[in-house]
């Protein structure tokens, strides 16, 4: 019973390599800490609008309703975006259409950049840094995948290495690993 305007609006803007870069200059103009995190079964906080039903996983020829996004679904990275989004508007984190998966705080002090469940967070200070990461908590589960050592984070996004020194302002993305 899936209305097909619903099946159809898929179209969502994701982070892509443009604003990515643009977030690592700012963050390293700015001198900013980062940390990427992981956010665990994203597609499930993600509520389905229309009435969906899935077979039943434990009783077949029986079919229950859907009542979250799950991977697969055609729908679910727009239900998704459109959940992070909100959730982050309503903290005062904007984004506009000319950077997809890019926030800014009120201030342009700390910002966001999400691609589906990765997620790179930057701000003047670790513990800016953990008052986000605390703040996405109340909503999500998370996985801390990159932290800074010694001004320096390595780590992965997108598929590429990033390799981020705050100390030297440098910043690199490469493909070092594939």
């Amino acid at each position: 019973l899936q209305s097909e305007d619903s099946y159809n609006d898929t179209d969502t803007s994701l982070l892509n390599m443009e604003s990515l870069k643009l977030f690592l200059i700012m963050a390293l103009e700015k001198n900013l800490h980062l940390r990427t995190v992981d956010i665990n079964h994203a597609f499930l906080y993600a509520p389905i609008e229309e009435e969906l039903y899935i077979e039943h996983p434990k009783q077949k020829g029986m079919v229950t309703p859907l009542k979250r996004a799950l991977y697969g679904l055609k729908q679910s990275p727009k239900n998704w975006n459109d959940t992070l989004r909100q959730f982050l508007n309503k903290r005062k984190y904007k984004d506009t259409e000319f950077s997809p998966g890019f926030y800014l705080s009120e201030t342009d002090l700390s910002m966001i950049a999400a691609y589906v469940d990765d997620t790179m967070i930057a701000a003047e200070t670790e513990e800016e840094i953990d008052d986000i990461i605390n703040m996405f908590e109340e909503e999500f589960e998370l996985k801390i995948v990159g932290t800074m050592k010694n001004n320096v984070l390595k780590t992965d996004i997108l598929g590429l290495d990033l390799d981020y020194d705050r100390a030297n302002g440098e910043a690199t993305l490469s493909l070092e690993s594939y």
